[in-house]
């Protein structure tokens, strides 16, 4: 069984509120812990039972770097911007600046990690099915389970205000919980597909084959909508295990804000930076 010893952090808590009357700003307490093995999928799927509304799930295809997070210690978010880039960097900049690191031993891939992504083009109208999501959004998660080449660390956060912190006795108890409790990602029930514009479609396709062979464009990637009907709600976790299992060399990743979910996996990384001292 999993014990989390509260007093450390607590201590370390205080500390940051004093911190931060002093200089009448938010202050961030991390926690980095080396605990018992856990199933990343399992964890992610505990933390939807104890009523996070916020997950993150990234995996890399060896399956040496997993990172999962639970809950919002802290987000940012911009929309409508070309600088959100410049605007989410600065924020964290401003953020992280006077952090208390607890336990700093700095393995990779924990402590004070954002989860979040950006659209592809902010000034683009936005549809219904991204409500939930900003052009730029990323989030500090409360508890951060990473897997990083076969031991398991976890990660807490909280922001602490000059009269109050993110943090209650309460999420002890959740914490625990998550450790300790063995939940299952059920299979999926079946679902019927529908094809969205099958006609603009095909007529896309058409376009962008005589573009290549007239000589305009060298490539061209082209994406379509496709709706799938659940007969019984889905599980994120479900999804993401099947997907680990078909495409095993690809990146997977979830996004979720409340209930819209954001998921996929990606044979490709674009961008990797990894500071000198990590």
């Amino acid at each position: 069984m999993v014990m989390i010893q509260q007093k450390g952090l607590v201590d370390y808590i205080e500390k940051g509120i004093i911190r931060s009357k002093k200089l009448s700003k938010p202050v961030l307490i991390s926690q980095v812990k080396e605990i018992t093995n856990i199933d990343p999928l399992l964890f992610f799927s505990a933390g939807k039972k104890e009523l996070f509304e916020t997950r993150c799930f990234w995996a890399n295809p060896t399956n040496d770097t997993i990172i999962v997070g639970l809950g919002e210690a802290y987000s940012i978010s911009d929309n409508g911007s070309t600088e959100r880039f410049e605007a989410i960097e600065e924020n964290w900049k401003n953020l992280v600046q006077h952090t208390i690191i607890v336990d700093d031993f700095a393995p990779y891939s924990t402590g004070p990690i954002l989860m979040g992504g950006f659209s592809f083009d902010p000034l683009k109208k936005r549809t219904e099915l991204w409500n939930h999501f900003d052009d730029a959004k990323f989030v500090l998660p409360t508890f951060m389970l990473s897997v990083y080449k076969g031991r398991t660390y976890l990660t807490t956060n909280v922001i602490c205000e000059p009269t109050e912190t993110s943090f209650v006795e309460s999420d002890f108890k959740k914490l625990e919980d998550l450790l300790n409790q063995d939940y299952k990602y059920e299979t999926s029930s079946s679902f019927t597909k529908e094809e969205v514009q099958p006609k603009e479609w095909m007529e896309s396709v058409r376009n962008a084959t005589k573009k290549v062979q007239n000589g305009d464009v060298e490539k061209v990637v082209l994406a379509r909508e496709i709706k799938l009907h659940f007969k019984d709600p889905i599980k994120v976790e479900t999804i993401l295990a099947r997907l680990k299992e078909e495409q095993p060399m690809s990146y997977l990743f979830a996004i979720e804000y409340e209930n819209s979910c954001f998921i996929g996996a990606s044979p490709e990384r674009l961008i990797k930076k990894r500071m000198r001292n990590s």
